[in-house]
């Protein structure tokens, strides 16, 4: 059989036929193509419909091939996408875990301040009280001491 054969019995089907199926018209005509019905309307001897039948299998062979051969791309390229998302999920995730360690370990020194702030606060209010009170006692002796030096005074003069 010649190639030149083939080659016009396949564009003559690819005419008439076209493709059919998926988007990007990866596979020719669909799983339901009646080759049965091709060969037996157009062929009337049996090369005829060997030539039919080498025609279209020929290249709907390739086409699945091809077809296969992309979808395991695909899928190749999907798993590497799957994989670079996990890895930046898991670092991402390594990150949130650190940073939760460190506000942890902030709030808990936040709160070693607060709690020293406020035991100073009640040192600083008890010293302000007991200062206040000195203070008070001084002022009531000082008070008595100069009425004491006054009256000593006035009595001198007396």
């Amino acid at each position: 059989m010649a190639i030149d054969e083939v080659e016009k019995a396949f564009r003559s089907q690819l005419s008439l036929h076209g493709y059919k199926g998926s988007e990007d018209l990866s596979s020719l005509w669909g799983e339901d193509y009646p080759f049965t019905a091709l060969a037996e309307g157009y062929g009337q001897s049996p090369a005829d419909v060997k030539l039919v039948t080498e025609a279209v299998m020929g290249p709907r062979m390739m086409s699945m091939g091809r077809t296969q051969e992309k979808m395991l791309l695909k899928m190749f390229e999907e798993k590497a996408v799957v994989s670079k998302m996990e890895s930046l999920l898991k670092e991402k995730e390594d990150i949130v875990s650190s940073l939760t360690a460190t506000i942890e370990t902030k709030e808990y020194e936040s709160n070693v301040f607060k709690n020293r702030m406020e035991s100073l606060e009640k040192q600083l209010n008890e010293y302000r009280g007991l200062f206040e009170s000195k203070m008070a006692g001084l002022e009531v002796d000082l008070k008595k001491k100069i009425e004491q030096g006054y009256e000593m005074y006035v009595q001198g003069f007396e």
